[in-house]
């Protein structure tokens, strides 16, 4: 479940943010291009994510480009070690993060 802050700009904060203690502060917020570039997952994935809570997005007016938290993205280029993350190891890496009781970079 991810939070939303407000509706336009409407921001969600991520799993991997808050498993991390990112807030939507902590940018920049970068477009999908750019956190594909970083992470090596499409866009398309990047959005299906947002909207699951796994990854935080922001978006200025209805029907605008996300925008992905920079910090975000490294965390999760991080856990891809042959390639792109999947979405069962970035599920793994958050569980153990929160069982570690990790709230702070």
């Amino acid at each position: 479940m991810s939070l939303i802050i407000s509706e336009y700009p409407r921001r969600t904060l991520g799993h991997i943010a808050a498993a991390n203690g990112m807030t939507s502060a902590d940018g920049p917020w970068i477009a999908g291009r750019e956190a594909s570039g970083i992470t090596g997952i499409p866009t398309k994935v990047l959005a299906r994510w947002e909207e699951a809570g796994v990854i935080s997005a922001l978006q200025n007016v209805e029907n605008a480009p996300r925008l992905y938290l920079r910090p975000e993205m490294e965390a999760l280029a991080e856990l891809g070690t042959a390639g792109p993350p999947n979405l069962p190891a970035v599920r793994r890496y958050v569980k153990k993060r929160k069982e570690a009781g990790v709230s702070a970079r």
